[in-house]
């Protein structure tokens, strides 16, 4: 299977912070989640498909690559986008730290970003050994693997200085050094991290589209996917809401509207005769199933609940991280009822 994109749960409180920068925060914290199955029906096979890539229709020269070793790819792309998913949020705290000693002041305490960055070069590594090629996802994955080399050898010495508490033998000498180096790796990297993030959610928008029109419509695996489409749609307006501006809310409105009909389409086919055997044929357990469909449900709701308070701009914060708590455990419950 292969990973779709979900939001980070925020566990940060917005507190005074205006409902814009609010909006800034969530949309940063898009990360990638779901892997694709590792096999995919295609329309229109080769005839030795088993051999070669196949290109599934897609959106203007957009192709999407089903071999074994292009999903292995692609998983092990997300794998390393996801690794990397919290530093966002843990170097701004970093920075607010830092200003006490950018300005000379004693330094008592020295808090660094967790250093995932080797893991996340690891993965896209792994990656790179794949001799299949995905040119819409392979530029993005090479910037981003050229930021994060320098990034954990710096994340390291800071590190290794914070748990030795090296800043009160030396006055925190060595944090101001390290501080325009790791601010510039961090920039750069948040930057190539972002671009890659893009990449990999437009390549699954094809990917997901392509394999929509491939399933029967009725299928307990159709709605699956359709329910899965418009919870995306739905987090991409959630992420894209500007209180100022009524035409994204009425987007978002609209969203919610589609999802709630595809939630209501998944619980349908799920709970039918037919749907449960398709279930039972594929999934090791209904369970998971009937906690993904219960789980659509309450995204619907807490959709909704995003939209009211955005209508009214008060509590839209605290709406938003229900909404991406509820998204994240979606997320986990769809990546176990694999159709």
């Amino acid at each position: 299977m292969i990973k779709k994109l979900s939001i980070f749960a925020l566990l940060m409180a917005f507190g005074t912070l205006t409902a814009c920068k609010q909006l800034d925060d969530a949309k940063k914290l898009i990360k990638a989640g779901e892997k694709v199955a590792e096999e995919l029906s295609a329309p229109t096979p080769s005839a030795n498909a088993d051999d070669a890539e196949t290109n599934l229709p897609s959106a203007g020269k957009n192709t999407v690559a089903t071999s074994g070793d292009a999903i292995k790819k692609q998983n092990s792309f997300i794998d390393a986008y996801n690794a990397m998913t919290n530093f966002s949020q843990q170097y701004d705290s970093y920075k607010k730290n830092a200003k006490a000693f950018e300005k000379g002041k004693k330094i008592t305490s020295y808090s660094v970003p967790s250093n995932h960055a080797t893991t996340s070069l690891e993965r896209l590594n792994k990656a790179f050994e794949q001799k299949v090629s995905i040119p819409e996802l392979d530029d993005s994955a090479q910037a981003l693997a050229e930021t994060l080399e320098p990034l954990a050898t710096t994340l390291k010495k800071m590190r290794d200085y914070s748990d030795t508490k090296g800043y009160l033998a030396d006055n925190g000498d060595l944090a101001r050094e390290l501080h325009p180096l790791f601010t510039n790796q961090a920039e750069a990297f948040l930057t190539a991290h972002n671009n890659f993030g893009n990449a990999i959610e437009k390549y699954r928008i094809v990917q997901d589209d392509a394999r929509l029109s491939s399933l029967k419509p009725g299928t307990a695996a159709h709605a699956s996917l359709a329910a899965s489409i418009a919870a995306r749609n739905t987090a991409n307006a959630v992420s894209n809401l500007d209180l100022k501006d009524k035409n994204t809310l009425e987007t978002l409105i609209a969203s919610v509207d589609e999802l709630a009909e595809a939630a209501d389409m998944l619980a349908e086919i799920f709970d039918s005769p037919a749907g449960e055997a398709e279930i039972k044929k594929n999934v090791a357990s209904g369970s998971f199933c009937q906690r993904y469909k219960d789980a659509m449900k309450k995204l619907v709701g807490q959709g909704r609940a995003v939209a009211e308070a955005a209508k009214t701009k008060k509590a839209v914060s605290g709406k938003i991280n229900d909404f991406v708590r509820s998204y994240n455990s979606m997320i986990s419950d769809s990546n176990n009822c694999k159709l």
